[in-house]
């Protein structure tokens, strides 16, 4: 597995601790795996995401999938996938598609589009109080 210098990967333990002090950022925790060209490049992706929001409060974390097999089981991502978990004042946003089930984070190939739609629900949902967002894609 190459280390990538923008792939600095952090535990969820970490990421839970980061979450619990800060109370103002945005926080986008990306899971993948540096193996999989497909997560790689979503989690790229959210890299540079992150690095233009940077002056808006928003923070980019990213989690090795290989390293949370248990937590990747246990809410149903299968290793490999690119996942997106998102957190606001120590709250975990949560995403419904459609009649789908709300679920603590988004499977599937993120583009830079998604991306921005993501952030922009998100935000609008924070705006308005909720910690629940509502994502057309």
């Amino acid at each position: 597995q190459m280390e990538r210098e923008w792939w600095k990967c952090m535990t969820l333990s970490d990421v839970n601790k980061e979450v619990a002090k800060d109370k103002e950022s945005l926080i986008l925790v990306g899971l993948g795996t540096d193996w999989c060209y497909p997560t790689r490049k979503s989690m790229k992706y959210l890299f540079k995401f992150g690095q233009e929001k940077r002056e808006q409060k928003t923070k980019v974390y990213f989690v090795d999938e290989e390293s949370h097999r248990k937590f990747c089981r246990e809410n149903d991502i299968i290793i490999g996938t690119p996942a997106l978990m998102m957190y606001h004042k120590g709250q975990q946003l949560v995403f419904t598609r459609g009649q789908s089930e709300p679920s603590n984070h988004i499977k599937g190939f993120l583009n830079p589009h998604h991306l921005l739609d993501v952030y922009k629900s998100a935000q609008s949902a924070i705006n308005m109080g909720a910690i629940e967002v509502y994502i057309a894609i």
